[in-house]
């Protein structure tokens, strides 16, 4: 049997549309009711140079797959609850062979998110997950920063005398 590939999964929806009204609606309401349900993964690998554009991967039912803004998506979206994204999750874990972990949004390392994954590298978790930095040695450089000032900027319409408070400062 295939392992299982690790993925943690925000479950998002469309929001409820309303104002709809009509003869039809009554009986298209399983359809107007049902939201759009979609699986966004903000750690999944993409191509080069799209999570620096704030992209994330996105999975809808169906086996959609999709590349998203992920600020856009989550200010169009709103959370999803188990009753509506129970298939997809289904479908994700039983038929697209990834080991699922619901997050919330409000969860997500946006540092991580954005790390690009370069092949042969570690994925962006491993490297959070990795202690073997312990003894990590840093470099402290000391700056001077030497400057010469002159006020000449201080000629104000106050009423004063602008030779009586020029200086020069050295």
């Amino acid at each position: 049997m295939q392992s299982k590939i690790p993925v943690k999964v925000v479950f998002r929806q469309s929001p409820p549309i309303g104002g709809i009204s009509g003869p039809l609606v009554g009986a298209m309401a399983d359809a107007f009711n049902k939201p759009q349900v979609m699986a966004i993964m903000p750690y999944h690998p993409l191509p080069e140079g799209m999570k620096g554009n704030d992209m994330v991967a996105m999975l809808s039912e169906g086996g959609e797959r999709n590349m998203v803004h992920y600020p856009t998506i989550i200010k169009n979206t709103v959370p999803s609850t188990p009753e509506f994204y129970n298939d997809l999750l289904y479908e994700m874990g039983e038929l697209g062979g990834y080991e699922v972990t619901i997050i919330q949004c409000t969860n997500i390392d946006h540092l991580l998110r954005r790390a690009e994954r370069i092949n042969g590298d570690k994925a962006p978790e491993e490297l959070v997950a990795d202690e073997s930095d312990d003894d990590a040695e840093f470099e402290i450089e000391e700056v001077t920063i030497e400057l010469d000032i002159v006020n000449d900027d201080l000629d104000t319409d106050a009423g004063f005398d602008s030779d009586e408070f020029k200086e020069e400062w050295a």
